[in-house]
């Protein structure tokens, strides 16, 4: 994103005394970044496990050290946002779930803006001037429409609704998720919906006003540079366990391998003595009740092991 803004604005002939977020709208973000050729959208996609929180936490960092301003970081679920401190998608935005799905955006006149950037701003901490670009994580689970009505209200927040092509008012932003994790709930696949357009198959919809917040989202999606992440590093020690996985990413009913689920055991104490973290890895549970039962016991066995733990 630095390179983005500086590049963008000595390509737009404005001048560039410092690197302060503060030194620049998101406007002037945008059409400079138009102008120069740069999309304001980038789309980190990769399986689980190849860095993609790790990307946007050097991007927060990156982002104090140069002076851009705050990064706010923001997915569907609060699962997702929480690790970086941020809020949902639908709560950032003030929008229920049956606004989601409303078929057109939603515009504002000024008294409404102001108390939608009131309310940004009880969210996230700072008002909006301060943000330098926004992250919006695990983006399988967002379809089209939402993201067309995250793009509008990024436009009302800065006033930029006015302003012909301007992706969420020029804020940059950088989508992150995997389309092999869960789809959108209640909603379709954004993935589906562009290819279903390319091939024809479907009405486009970016053939409607700019109103419809399908058309708004497909807009967003279509304008993002994609960056695809392969390696998987968070098993790189493990190879079998790699290939396992490259494997499970598939469309098919059942993709876990046989093979995979044969050589799965039981832990065993010798395990737990040797790595206490075992107590306290991920558990695929059946029912609520299973899952409150096993993390209350975590929880209770906790504090003894957190010295082995460290």
């Amino acid at each position: 994103l630095r390179t983005t803004m500086r590049t963008a604005t000595h390509a737009s002939g404005a001048s560039l005394h410092t690197s302060s977020r503060a030194s620049f709208t998101s406007a002037q973000i945008g059409a400079a970044a138009a102008q120069a050729g740069l999309a304001s959208v980038t789309m980190v996609m990769g399986a689980g496990g190849t860095g993609k929180p790790a990307v946007v936490h050097a991007l927060k960092r990156e982002f104090v050290r140069l002076g851009l301003g705050r990064l706010l970081v923001t997915a569907y679920t609060g699962v997702a946002a929480a690790p970086f401190g941020g809020p949902t998608l639908l709560s950032l935005r003030g929008l229920s779930l049956e606004a989601k799905a409303a078929v057109r955006v939603r515009t504002a006149g000024a008294v409404e803006r102001e108390a939608r950037r009131a309310k940004f701003k009880e969210e996230c901490g700072a008002p909006i001037e301060e943000f330098g670009g926004v992250v919006i994580d695990e983006i399988s689970f967002v379809d089209a429409s939402t993201f067309g009505h995250v793009d509008a209200s990024f436009g009302n927040l800065l006033g930029c609704e006015k302003e012909n092509g301007l992706v969420c008012g020029g804020m940059p932003m950088l989508l992150a998720g995997d389309n092999f994790q869960k789809p959108p709930p209640g909603g379709a696949p954004w993935h589906k919906l562009m290819v279903a357009v390319a091939a024809e198959e479907v009405e486009n919809p970016l053939t409607s006003g700019s109103t419809f917040a399908k058309q708004r989202g497909l807009r967003l999606l279509r304008g993002a540079r994609r960056v695809q992440l392969t390696r998987l590093m968070r098993a790189r020690d493990d190879e079998l366990f790699i290939a396992y996985q490259q494997q499970m990413r598939t469309d098919m009913p059942h993709p876990v391998p046989d093979a995979f689920l044969k050589a799965l055991r039981m832990v065993s104490r010798a395990d737990l003595e040797a790595d206490a973290a075992w107590r306290f890895a991920p558990i695929g549970v059946l029912a609520v009740v299973e899952r409150d039962a096993i993390n209350l016991a975590q929880l209770a066995a906790l504090p003894s092991y957190m010295p082995r733990l460290e």
